[in-house]
């Protein structure tokens, strides 16, 4: 394992490290010859107590699983990264080991995500640490299918494994992955509040702080975006706010005067670490008039939201991708759904001054169905027609659209930068939607795509997102 991830999880949080109150530890092992190996297990450190059982143990001759809610002392927090980075967990009634085959001399590997775990890409930061050992079928072949049968025979029972798993607390076993793992999670010391608000000319942010945070260390930043398209951008530290404490948190309101701005997006910081970021819209005004009219059959968007992030039908995320497009401005062909033109791209979207976008899209990896190489070649093609036909003026950029992250799809990403390909992820995805409220500007999205190319020179792998 890379010790350096322990390092600099821990070094991150340190700067909050005294708004942590509690911590949360949800495992499940199993028992096997002797000995218990641990299957899975996520902690999580708050600042708040949940409002979840204390505690709950599930015993059978070949599991054991639970979760324990415990206060945090002083050494707490480093005693639990120590024992991590060694597989170990320890609770007052259990010690346990990550399941690790002993045939692998490295025996187990770490990952570092400074900003979310995996699994998650929006909502408050959360600096996940985690640790992977063996392979979980190597357990679970030995067990059999006494495993169903015991949980089902349980004084406690379970209709199977996925079931134990979600009375935990835990994902399904499908999204616990085939490795042993463990888990740190460290919840954001603030987050901004999803009951703020925007309307009459002005915006209501309203954030929740643990009540141990230096208020003069957190800060509000703001960017409003007017009709004009002209940006107003500014900030306030927390000192400023309006407080006051509920539970064993603070509630802080801050109204920013908005003028005729139909959106805001605000930033929440700690020491000048961005913690959350959230957009705010006017319900009463959309300068979008294609949004406009999605809307009366689509209200704020959730059945486009849900298409593009959940569904597993490759062709309505196609459909979706194509109609996000459109309420960004494009004309947008979708010849992906139509038989006998499926050789050429999924979809071709064209900005008012006659730029090309040649679109590949997918709910998987990047290079599923070979859409890297046909989309490399079938832009080349394009391009070769516009110059025969005195178009050589036309920009075109070919675009990867995929539901994965960017995390998910990282190994793939020099491929496509090699090629020029701009790469569009979940996250990148979900910024797009948010700006369809604004007046729609393809020409400057479609201009500025290249910050989309990984590994381009100039352009970070890792983008901040549009501005």
């Amino acid at each position: 394992m890379d010790q350096k991830h322990f390092e600099n999880f821990e070094t991150l949080i340190s700067k909050w490290k005294n708004t942590y109150q509690w911590y949360t530890c949800t495992y499940l092992a199993f028992k096997i010859e002797g000995e218990t190996h641990l299957i899975f297990c996520r902690m999580i450190l708050a600042p708040y107590k949940s409002n979840i059982t204390d505690s709950f143990e599930f015993e059978t001759e070949h599991i054991l699983a639970g979760f324990a809610q415990i206060k945090i002392e002083k050494d707490t927090i480093s005693s639990i990264i120590k024992n991590a980075s060694d597989g170990k967990v320890t609770l007052p009634d259990h010690i346990f080991f990550l399941y690790s085959d002993k045939q692998n001399q490295n025996r187990y590997s770490s990952y570092y995500s400074p900003l979310h775990h995996p699994a998650l890409m929006e909502g408050p930061r959360q600096p996940s640490i985690i640790i992977t050992g063996g392979q979980k079928w190597q357990l679970t072949n030995k067990i059999g299918r006494e495993l169903d049968m015991e949980l089902k025979a349980a004084d406690v029972p379970f209709h199977d494994l996925e079931d134990l798993l979600m009375h935990c607390g835990l994902s399904g076993e499908r999204q616990m992955g085939d490795l042993a793992a463990l888990e740190i999670i460290a919840r954001a010391p603030t987050y901004i509040s999803n009951t703020s608000k925007m309307s009459r000319s002005q915006a209501v942010v309203e954030c929740i702080a643990a009540k141990e945070l230096d208020l003069k260390s957190l800060k509000i930043g703001y960017k409003i975006f007017h009709q004009d398209r002209q940006s107003e951008r500014g900030c306030e530290y927390g000192d400023k706010l309006e407080w006051q404490s509920v539970d064993d948190s603070k509630n802080g309101i801050l109204k920013i005067e908005t003028g005729d701005a139909p959106i805001i997006q605000t930033f929440l910081s700690y020491q000048n670490i961005l913690l959350h970021e959230m957009w705010t819209k006017d319900e009463t005004k959309i300068l979008n008039s294609l949004l406009a009219i999605h809307e009366t059959f689509d209200a704020d968007s959730e059945i486009l939201r849900k298409i593009l992030f959940e569904s597993t039908d490759k062709y309505a995320f196609e459909g979706a991708v194509s109609m996000l497009l459109n309420l960004l401005g494009f004309s947008v062909s979708n010849y992906g759904r139509i038989p006998k033109v499926q050789k050429g791209p999924d979809i071709i979207v064209v900005t008012p001054a006659g730029h090309i976008g040649v679109i590949e899209c997918t709910i998987g990896i990047l290079k599923e169905d070979h859409k890297l190489a046909n989309l490399v070649q079938r832009s080349t093609v394009i391009k070769e027609k516009l110059d025969l036909s005195g178009h050589s003026y036309v920009k075109i950029q070919p675009i990867l659209i995929t539901r994965l992250t960017r995390n998910e799809v990282a190994a793939e990403l020099k491929s496509a930068g090699e090629h020029n390909i701009a790469v569009i992820c979940k996250e990148d995805l979900e910024e797009l939607l948010n700006q369809t409220g604004l007046i729609p500007n393809p020409e400057k999205w479609l201009n500025d795509s290249n910050r989309f190319i990984p590994n381009v020179e100039g352009n970070p792998l890792f983008h901040e997102g549009l501005q």
